[in-house]
């Protein structure tokens, strides 16, 4: 016997414990996160591969949460203080979005838990859901949404107009990560931009920087 192992008439090392510890050492489980809402495949499987994933609905958190480690929410899940008076592992609450309105941070924090989120989640969403608001009412596609007659067809091509976006003046109320994209996306559709901020910020691309009641009174579209 070497160092606490013994040799085997085979040749190979082995290890003269119980099976829960290897040489000395004993194996670690693996941290428990708690999954209550949807995440995609992909995700779920990065945190495979590092953590145990419990996904539960969240009905069952009470179950659960005392053994986790980490809880992963969306929107529905609450995490306040009676739940985190039963949660005596939970070192850390992800919160797979934006907003925190649905977690109480100070609550989190004075019981030592850790708060994060993904604040680029849904910037680029929002960003193409804006655009393609603008697109829409610059071009008056409404009335047109659901069936119509082809004479009441004709009727609404006569009567509504729209215009090219590149003849149109963009202001922007706030140029932080998802307005600083709007504005990058209607600048590469030729609109002109003009934008507000409390800060004194730079963009990268055709912009100016004016003053509300300039904002106000040189733009087409408001954002």
């Amino acid at each position: 016997m070497v160092n606490g192992q013994s040799l085997t008439g085979n040749g190979q090392w082995t290890c003269p414990v119980r099976p829960s510890r290897l040489c000395g050492t004993m194996t670690e489980s693996k941290p428990i996160v708690v999954v209550t809402e949807p995440l995609s495949d992909r995700a779920l499987a990065w945190l495979a591969e590092r953590v145990e994933v419990r996904r539960i609905e969240i009905e069952q958190l009470d179950e659960h949460i005392g053994q986790a480690d980490g809880l992963i929410v969306r929107t529905y899940t609450l995490v306040g203080p009676e739940l985190l008076d039963r949660a005596g592992k939970l070192k850390v609450v992800g919160r797979a979005g934006v907003a925190l309105d649905n977690i109480d941070v100070p609550a989190c924090r004075a019981r030592g838990v850790e708060v994060v989120h993904t604040p680029e989640a849904n910037t680029l969403a929002v960003v193409d859901y804006t655009i393609r608001m603008i697109i829409e009412m610059n071009r008056k596609f409404w009335p047109l949404e659901g069936y119509v007659s082809t004479e009441e067809f004709h009727r609404i091509r006569k009567q509504t107009f729209g215009r090219f976006l590149s003849s149109a003046t963009l202001g922007i109320i706030g140029c932080g990560r998802i307005g600083s994209r709007v504005g990058r996306a209607a600048a590469a559709l030729g609109m002109k931009v003009l934008y507000n901020d409390i800060l004194d910020i730079e963009l990268d691309y055709p912009a100016r920087a004016v003053d509300k009641p300039t904002l106000y009174a040189q733009s087409d579209i408001i954002t």
